[in-house]
């Protein structure tokens, strides 16, 4: 008896546990045209499969970490919380502000004037006439290193952006309404159109950019998926964990949880249950193709 289900193939990463369900359970196992796991790699499924190798449920770790999250919302009121899934645990800084030749807050902030106006003059042939917030967002969404940082509302694509690949993965978990609060914008989301422009602020040299949590215009079908979010990173010139002199992780307004190897099996594994890969996170031909090579060739 043949079992014909792309639910039961091998990942370059690791082994779907039904898999491992059908190869203990079955002479043979016939795979859809497009997946090839080697003998070599079957044989070694059954072998840990009999020394107990392979455990066939979900770890309770990964009950835990649901349950984490759910606390955290729940500590929030049930508000609106965002996450942003990392596979290394860098700092939250935006591009504007990783680690480069750039490091004063003065020439970071030329390094700003000159890419916006660059983007705006170079660009003009390719835009419809977007400029200040909506062109910085363009600009985000187009990979220049800007003072946005990416958030979803969307747990599963967080997920996927943390086990997408391997790293000291890391969740990190935002009430964004409560970050505003702190620097005395109201307990909102900020949307466009917003009191002071980018451009102001980009030129002044009394004003300051605040962190702050923005809902943006989405312009593409990529950030509607994804469902996009962004934090401005503000003047401090510190990651957003130790702004207000860290007090934004101690009043559980911004919070991190380190994924283990154990746990990124179990969301690697929940992901694919859940059918999210690669073409459903980017969800254009860029990422069919990418989301075929790894499918069929990986």
């Amino acid at each position: 008896m043949g079992i014909s289900d792309s639910t039961y193939r091998c990942e370059k990463n690791g082994v779907l546990r039904l898999l491992a369900a059908a190869l203990i359970s079955e002479k043979y196992i016939e795979i859809e045209a497009g997946y090839y796991p080697s003998r070599a790699l079957y044989s070694k499924i059954i072998k840990q499969l009999i020394n107990g190798g392979i455990n066939m449920e979900f770890s309770p770790e990964l009950i835990n970490f649901f349950n984490e999250i759910r606390e955290f919302k729940e500590f929030h009121g049930g508000r609106e919380i965002w996450f942003r899934g990392q596979t290394h645990d860098f700092p939250l800084n935006s591009g504007l502000f990783r680690p480069g030749k750039v490091r004063s807050l003065a020439q970071i902030k030329q390094s700003e004037k000159s890419s916006y106006r660059y983007f705006l003059s170079l660009g003009h042939p390719y835009l419809n006439g977007e400029k200040d917030w909506e062109l910085l967002f363009i600009m985000q969404h187009h990979g220049v290193r800007t003072r946005l940082l990416d958030w979803t509302p969307a747990l599963m694509n967080a997920l996927y952006f943390c086990v997408e690949n391997p790293g000291d993965q890391v969740l990190w978990l935002l009430n964004p309404s409560a970050l505003n609060y702190l620097n005395g914008l109201g307990t909102t989301i900020l949307t466009l159109p917003i009191d002071v422009s980018y451009e102001e602020l980009l030129e002044s040299t009394t004003k300051k950019f605040l962190t702050a949590a923005i809902h943006p215009v989405r312009n593409s079908a990529r950030q509607v998926i994804q469902q996009g979010m962004f934090t401005i990173q503000g003047d401090s010139n510190v990651p957003l964990e130790f702004e207000w002199g860290g007090d934004i992780i101690t009043r559980n307004i911004l919070k991190k949880i380190p994924i283990s190897k154990t746990l990124e099996q179990d969301i690697k594994y929940f992901l694919q249950l859940s059918n999210i890969d690669y073409f459903t996170v980017y969800p254009d031909l860029d990422g069919l193709s990418k989301h075929l090579n790894k499918r069929i060739y990986d």
